[in-house]
Protein backbone atom coordinates (compact mmCIF):
# COMPACT_ATOMS: atom_id res chain seq x y z
CA UNK A 1 0.00 0.00 0.00
CA UNK A 2 2.78 2.73 0.76
CA UNK A 3 4.27 2.00 -3.00
CA UNK A 4 1.18 2.08 -4.25
CA UNK A 5 0.34 5.68 -2.37
CA UNK A 6 3.68 6.87 -3.55
CA UNK A 7 2.83 6.17 -7.11
CA UNK A 8 -0.10 7.83 -7.52
CA UNK A 9 1.45 10.71 -5.37
CA UNK A 10 4.13 10.96 -7.85
CA UNK A 11 2.02 10.35 -10.97
CA UNK A 12 -1.01 12.35 -9.90
CA UNK A 13 -4.89 11.17 -9.59
CA UNK A 14 -6.50 13.27 -12.19
CA UNK A 15 -4.93 14.30 -14.99
CA UNK A 16 -5.51 13.88 -19.13
CA UNK A 17 -3.47 11.26 -21.00
CA UNK A 18 -2.89 12.34 -24.71
CA UNK A 19 -3.48 9.06 -27.03
CA UNK A 20 -2.71 8.76 -30.40
CA UNK A 21 -6.34 9.15 -31.50
CA UNK A 22 -8.25 10.60 -28.86
CA UNK A 23 -8.18 12.48 -25.79
CA UNK A 24 -9.16 9.97 -22.32
CA UNK A 25 -10.38 11.66 -18.82
CA UNK A 26 -8.65 9.07 -16.62
CA UNK A 27 -10.87 8.40 -14.01
CA UNK A 28 -8.92 6.61 -10.68
CA UNK A 29 -11.97 4.45 -9.99
CA UNK A 30 -11.83 2.52 -13.60
CA UNK A 31 -7.93 1.99 -12.32
CA UNK A 32 -8.59 0.42 -9.15
CA UNK A 33 -10.86 -1.85 -10.89
CA UNK A 34 -8.93 -3.02 -13.37
CA UNK A 35 -5.83 -3.71 -11.88
CA UNK A 36 -8.44 -5.34 -8.70
CA UNK A 37 -9.61 -7.66 -11.58
CA UNK A 38 -6.26 -8.63 -12.34
CA UNK A 39 -5.36 -9.86 -8.90
CA UNK A 40 -8.62 -11.88 -8.81
CA UNK A 41 -7.66 -13.68 -11.80
CA UNK A 42 -4.10 -14.28 -10.97
CA UNK A 43 -5.62 -15.39 -8.14
CA UNK A 44 -7.66 -17.90 -9.08
CA UNK A 45 -4.87 -18.76 -11.93
CA UNK A 46 -2.70 -19.33 -8.92
CA UNK A 47 -5.15 -21.46 -6.60
CA UNK A 48 -5.77 -23.65 -9.81
CA UNK A 49 -1.76 -24.61 -10.72
CA UNK A 50 -1.59 -25.15 -6.70
CA UNK A 51 -4.91 -27.38 -6.97
CA UNK A 52 -3.79 -29.60 -10.14
CA UNK A 53 -0.26 -29.51 -8.32
CA UNK A 54 -1.63 -31.24 -5.09
CA UNK A 55 -3.86 -33.25 -7.24
CA UNK A 56 -0.89 -34.98 -8.73
CA UNK A 57 0.55 -35.50 -5.78
CA UNK A 58 -2.06 -37.09 -3.85
CA UNK A 59 -1.92 -39.26 -6.69
CA UNK A 60 1.13 -40.49 -6.93
CA UNK A 61 3.08 -38.86 -3.76
CA UNK A 62 6.78 -39.83 -6.12
CA UNK A 63 5.79 -36.59 -8.07
CA UNK A 64 6.02 -33.76 -4.95
CA UNK A 65 9.34 -31.97 -5.40
CA UNK A 66 9.82 -32.67 -2.05
CA UNK A 67 9.23 -36.30 -1.46
CA UNK A 68 13.00 -37.39 -0.94
CA UNK A 69 12.59 -35.60 2.58
CA UNK A 70 9.65 -36.81 3.63
CA UNK A 71 10.82 -38.82 6.66
CA UNK A 72 12.81 -36.14 7.35
CA UNK A 73 10.28 -33.97 7.86
CA UNK A 74 8.03 -36.25 9.70
CA UNK A 75 11.01 -36.91 11.86
CA UNK A 76 11.28 -33.01 12.74
CA UNK A 77 7.65 -31.38 12.81
CA UNK A 78 5.29 -34.72 13.80
CA UNK A 79 7.88 -36.49 16.06
CA UNK A 80 5.84 -39.10 18.12
CA UNK A 81 2.50 -37.39 17.71
CA UNK A 82 -0.28 -40.27 18.30
CA UNK A 83 -3.19 -38.74 16.32
CA UNK A 84 -5.21 -41.43 17.26
CA UNK A 85 -5.17 -39.50 20.94
CA UNK A 86 -7.52 -36.55 21.35
CA UNK A 87 -5.84 -33.47 22.20
CA UNK A 88 -5.73 -31.56 25.00
CA UNK A 89 -5.91 -27.82 24.49
CA UNK A 90 -4.88 -26.71 27.95
CA UNK A 91 -5.42 -22.97 29.18
CA UNK A 92 -1.81 -22.07 28.51
CA UNK A 93 -2.05 -22.86 25.14
CA UNK A 94 -4.84 -20.59 25.22
CA UNK A 95 -3.55 -17.97 26.77
CA UNK A 96 -0.37 -18.18 24.57
CA UNK A 97 -2.95 -17.67 21.63
CA UNK A 98 -4.44 -15.18 22.98
CA UNK A 99 -1.15 -12.80 23.74
CA UNK A 100 0.01 -13.84 20.04
CA UNK A 101 -3.18 -12.18 18.55
CA UNK A 102 -2.74 -9.39 20.90
CA UNK A 103 0.57 -8.91 19.54
CA UNK A 104 -0.24 -8.32 16.17
CA UNK A 105 -3.72 -6.65 16.88
CA UNK A 106 -0.88 -3.98 18.34
CA UNK A 107 1.40 -4.40 15.73
CA UNK A 108 -0.91 -3.24 13.21
CA UNK A 109 -2.15 -0.44 15.07
CA UNK A 110 2.08 0.57 15.88
CA UNK A 111 2.58 0.64 12.04
CA UNK A 112 -0.42 1.93 10.96
CA UNK A 113 -1.08 4.76 13.97
CA UNK A 114 2.43 5.24 15.06
CA UNK A 115 4.82 4.53 11.87
CA UNK A 116 6.44 1.48 13.64
CA UNK A 117 9.04 -0.29 11.70
CA UNK A 118 11.48 -3.46 11.94
CA UNK A 119 12.80 -1.93 15.91
CA UNK A 120 9.40 -1.34 17.16
CA UNK A 121 7.74 -4.61 15.60
CA UNK A 122 10.94 -6.64 16.93
CA UNK A 123 10.25 -5.05 20.49
CA UNK A 124 6.27 -6.53 20.46
CA UNK A 125 6.96 -10.19 19.47
CA UNK A 126 9.91 -10.13 21.72
CA UNK A 127 7.56 -9.17 24.71
CA UNK A 128 4.97 -11.16 23.34
CA UNK A 129 7.41 -14.38 23.87
CA UNK A 130 8.69 -13.59 26.42
CA UNK A 131 4.88 -13.50 28.18
CA UNK A 132 4.44 -16.23 26.47
CA UNK A 133 7.29 -18.48 27.60
CA UNK A 134 6.21 -17.60 31.35
CA UNK A 135 2.32 -18.51 30.69
CA UNK A 136 3.03 -21.45 28.75
CA UNK A 137 4.00 -23.84 32.04
CA UNK A 138 7.56 -24.75 29.83
CA UNK A 139 11.09 -24.63 32.31
CA UNK A 140 13.48 -22.13 31.09
CA UNK A 141 15.67 -24.88 29.95
CA UNK A 142 12.66 -25.93 27.01
CA UNK A 143 12.15 -22.40 26.11
CA UNK A 144 15.63 -21.26 25.75
CA UNK A 145 16.39 -24.79 23.49
CA UNK A 146 12.70 -23.85 21.36
CA UNK A 147 14.15 -20.17 21.03
CA UNK A 148 17.82 -21.73 19.77
CA UNK A 149 16.41 -24.31 17.75
CA UNK A 150 14.27 -21.82 15.93
CA UNK A 151 16.56 -19.14 15.55
CA UNK A 152 19.31 -21.95 14.21
CA UNK A 153 16.51 -22.60 11.43
CA UNK A 154 16.78 -18.94 10.27
CA UNK A 155 20.21 -18.41 10.86
CA UNK A 156 21.49 -19.24 7.07
CA UNK A 157 18.44 -16.97 5.36
CA UNK A 158 19.40 -13.94 7.72
CA UNK A 159 23.06 -13.62 6.61
CA UNK A 160 21.65 -14.14 2.61
CA UNK A 161 19.32 -11.33 3.42
CA UNK A 162 21.89 -9.21 5.13
CA UNK A 163 24.35 -10.04 1.88
CA UNK A 164 21.69 -8.65 -0.38
CA UNK A 165 20.43 -5.99 1.73
CA UNK A 166 24.60 -4.80 1.81
CA UNK A 167 24.48 -5.27 -1.59
CA UNK A 168 21.16 -2.42 -2.22
CA UNK A 169 22.93 -0.14 -0.37
CA UNK A 170 25.61 0.16 -2.07
CA UNK A 171 24.09 0.03 -5.18
CA UNK A 172 21.89 3.17 -3.73
CA UNK A 173 25.18 5.04 -2.00
CA UNK A 174 26.96 4.30 -5.36
CA UNK A 175 24.05 6.03 -7.38
CA UNK A 176 24.33 2.25 -9.30
CA UNK A 177 20.73 2.30 -9.09
CA UNK A 178 20.32 5.78 -10.70
CA UNK A 179 23.16 4.68 -13.41
CA UNK A 180 20.60 1.63 -14.11
CA UNK A 181 17.38 3.39 -14.27
CA UNK A 182 19.51 6.06 -16.63
CA UNK A 183 20.56 3.26 -19.07
CA UNK A 184 17.04 1.61 -19.27
CA UNK A 185 14.86 4.55 -19.65
CA UNK A 186 17.80 5.93 -22.56
CA UNK A 187 16.23 2.13 -24.15
CA UNK A 188 12.88 2.56 -23.81
CA UNK A 189 12.11 6.23 -24.79
CA UNK A 190 11.40 5.91 -28.24
CA UNK A 191 9.82 2.66 -28.23
CA UNK A 192 6.36 1.94 -29.11
CA UNK A 193 3.35 1.75 -26.70
CA UNK A 194 3.19 -1.80 -26.64
CA UNK A 195 7.19 -2.55 -26.39
CA UNK A 196 7.09 0.32 -24.24
CA UNK A 197 4.62 -1.39 -21.69
CA UNK A 198 6.41 -5.11 -21.46
CA UNK A 199 10.23 -3.56 -21.97
CA UNK A 200 9.05 -1.59 -18.76
CA UNK A 201 7.64 -4.53 -17.25
CA UNK A 202 10.83 -6.63 -17.18
CA UNK A 203 12.46 -3.26 -16.15
CA UNK A 204 10.44 -3.78 -12.64
CA UNK A 205 10.89 -7.07 -12.69
CA UNK A 206 14.79 -6.25 -12.82
CA UNK A 207 14.70 -3.67 -10.16
CA UNK A 208 12.35 -5.49 -8.06
CA UNK A 209 15.56 -8.34 -7.75
CA UNK A 210 17.59 -5.78 -5.82
CA UNK A 211 15.19 -2.96 -4.64
CA UNK A 212 12.20 -5.12 -2.61
CA UNK A 213 11.01 -1.60 -0.75
CA UNK A 214 7.82 -0.94 -3.34
CA UNK A 215 7.87 2.95 -1.63
CA UNK A 216 12.08 3.10 -2.57
CA UNK A 217 11.08 1.75 -6.13
CA UNK A 218 8.73 4.22 -6.18
CA UNK A 219 10.13 7.12 -5.44
CA UNK A 220 13.52 6.09 -7.88
CA UNK A 221 11.44 4.83 -10.87
CA UNK A 222 8.44 7.19 -11.19
CA UNK A 223 9.87 10.47 -11.56
CA UNK A 224 11.39 8.99 -14.83
CA UNK A 225 9.09 6.49 -16.15
CA UNK A 226 6.00 8.81 -15.90
CA UNK A 227 6.78 11.43 -17.74
CA UNK A 228 8.28 8.66 -20.81
CA UNK A 229 4.63 7.25 -20.66
CA UNK A 230 3.91 11.25 -21.78
CA UNK A 231 6.28 10.95 -24.78
CA UNK A 232 5.50 7.57 -26.06
CA UNK A 233 1.58 8.56 -25.32
CA UNK A 234 0.09 6.08 -23.09
CA UNK A 235 -1.54 6.52 -19.78
CA UNK A 236 0.11 7.07 -16.81
CA UNK A 237 -1.96 3.98 -14.81
CA UNK A 238 -0.02 1.38 -17.51
CA UNK A 239 3.34 2.58 -15.87
CA UNK A 240 1.55 1.82 -12.77
CA UNK A 241 0.39 -1.51 -13.70
CA UNK A 242 3.62 -2.29 -15.33
CA UNK A 243 5.29 -1.44 -11.92
CA UNK A 244 3.05 -3.53 -9.42
CA UNK A 245 3.22 -6.64 -11.42
CA UNK A 246 6.80 -6.43 -12.23
CA UNK A 247 7.44 -6.10 -8.45
CA UNK A 248 5.02 -8.72 -7.27
CA UNK A 249 6.18 -10.72 -9.94
CA UNK A 250 10.02 -10.93 -8.61
CA UNK A 251 9.09 -11.20 -5.41
CA UNK A 252 8.17 -14.87 -5.74
CA UNK A 253 11.69 -15.82 -6.36
CA UNK A 254 13.81 -12.46 -4.79
CA UNK A 255 16.79 -13.59 -2.28
CA UNK A 256 15.74 -9.95 -1.14
CA UNK A 257 12.74 -10.59 0.16
CA UNK A 258 10.65 -12.64 2.50
CA UNK A 259 10.59 -15.89 0.59
CA UNK A 260 13.78 -17.28 1.83
CA UNK A 261 13.14 -16.87 5.13
CA UNK A 262 9.28 -18.35 4.53
CA UNK A 263 11.03 -21.14 2.52
CA UNK A 264 13.35 -22.28 5.40
CA UNK A 265 10.78 -22.11 8.12
CA UNK A 266 9.00 -25.13 5.85
CA UNK A 267 12.09 -26.94 5.28
CA UNK A 268 12.04 -26.40 1.86
CA UNK A 269 15.32 -25.49 -0.33
CA UNK A 270 15.12 -22.54 -2.69
CA UNK A 271 15.93 -24.71 -5.84
CA UNK A 272 13.11 -27.24 -5.13
CA UNK A 273 10.62 -24.11 -4.59
CA UNK A 274 11.73 -22.99 -7.85
CA UNK A 275 11.75 -26.26 -9.79
CA UNK A 276 8.01 -26.39 -8.52
CA UNK A 277 6.99 -22.56 -9.28
CA UNK A 278 8.75 -21.90 -12.95
CA UNK A 279 5.84 -23.02 -14.50
CA UNK A 280 4.10 -20.71 -12.52
CA UNK A 281 6.44 -17.49 -13.08
CA UNK A 282 5.90 -18.42 -16.79
CA UNK A 283 2.27 -18.53 -16.51
CA UNK A 284 2.21 -15.14 -14.94
CA UNK A 285 4.80 -13.59 -17.00
CA UNK A 286 2.30 -14.16 -20.14
CA UNK A 287 -0.45 -13.39 -18.21
CA UNK A 288 0.90 -10.21 -17.05
CA UNK A 289 1.90 -9.30 -20.56
CA UNK A 290 -1.20 -9.90 -22.13
CA UNK A 291 -3.03 -7.68 -18.80
CA UNK A 292 -0.51 -4.81 -20.17
CA UNK A 293 -1.56 -4.74 -23.52
CA UNK A 294 -5.41 -4.98 -22.88
CA UNK A 295 -4.62 -1.88 -20.35
CA UNK A 296 -3.11 0.26 -23.59
CA UNK A 297 -6.51 -0.05 -24.80
CA UNK A 298 -9.27 0.57 -22.10
CA UNK A 299 -7.28 3.38 -20.32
Amino acid sequence: MAGDQSVLHLTGTRYRSKCRHHRLRFDPKWMYWWRSRKRRDQTRGCRLYLRKSAEKVRKDPTKSVVYDQYEEDREKYLNDADFNKPANFTWQQKLSLIIFGIAFIVMIWGVQQKGWYFTEISVVFLTAGYLMAIFSGLSEHKVVQAFVDGASDLLGVALTIGLARAVSIVMDDSHTSDTIMHFFSQQISDMSPLIFIWFLFIVYIILGFFIQSSSGLAVLSMPIMAPLANVVEIDRASVIDAYNWGLGFISLVTPTGLILMSLMMVNIDFNKWFKWCWKLLVIEFVLCLVALGVGLLVY
